[in-house]
């Protein structure tokens, strides 16, 4: 067994009123994260240029967004949301803090389980209809309905340098192709995902809902 100590995450939380209908919220993960450094530099050399850039950084770190959104009520019952939102598939994935259940790791299926195209926390970037309303004395029903970039294929490079091997100085590039969250600019395959859920609370501590997502990955 290897000991050592794991700083696993540091989650930053921002949840502001702009306005008396208008709210921020960000969420933002440091995932085994110390610090990332970029150094880059242009100097004249014998009549030319001289370009130099390093980047350094600790292993195995992340920084992620996990959302971003901005929220206007229209009604008491129904809002817009936009931004890096959650798709609502599942309730793990909106309730995926890890102060909210008594787990020492996410279950399986929210850590890349064929059963999600993507491992929890699973963002999107895209805008949609969300809110919820009394029904009856006690019972509250809970809606969201969403249209994202989606899912889409991507390819991830990575590249190995052997010194020492029966074939000596030896340069590997691996390309591997899954399914990723979206991008944040331009929808790279220019098809729309469409997600949504339905949730009926009958009680507090109580829950019965459906979920659904459909979209392309190309």
């Amino acid at each position: 067994l290897h000991s050592t100590f794991t700083f696993r995450r540091v989650v930053l939380t921002t949840d502001a009123k702009i306005a008396p209908r208008l709210r921020f919220y960000l969420e933002l993960e440091y995932e085994r994260f110390r610090k990332l450094e970029l150094e880059r530099g242009v100097a004249r050399e014998d009549g030319g240029l001289e370009v130099e850039e390093e980047i350094e950084g600790t292993s195995d770190s992340e920084i992620a967004i996990e959302q971003a959104w901005m929220q206007y009520d229209l009604t008491k019952w129904l809002s817009v949301r936009g931004g890096a939102v959650l798709v609502p598939l599942g309730r793990f994935n909106l309730r995926h803090d890890d102060n909210l259940w008594n787990l020492p790791r996410r279950s399986l299926v929210d850590r890349g389980v064929a059963v999600l195209p993507v491992p929890s926390a699973w963002d999107e970037l895209g805008v949609g209809l969300i809110g919820k309303t009394p029904v009856g004395n006690e019972a509250e029903l809970e809606y969201q309905l969403d249209v994202v970039n989606g899912v889409s294929v991507d390819a991830a490079v990575e590249t190995i340098i052997h010194t020492r091997d029966p074939e000596q100085n030896r340069f590997v590039a691996e390309a591997k192709f899954s399914p990723s969250t979206g991008t944040f600019n331009t929808d790279n395959k220019s098809a729309k995902a469409l997600t949504g859920r339905l949730a009926l609370s009958p009680a507090l501590g109580h829950e019965l809902a459906g979920s659904f997502y459909w979209g392309r990955y190309t």
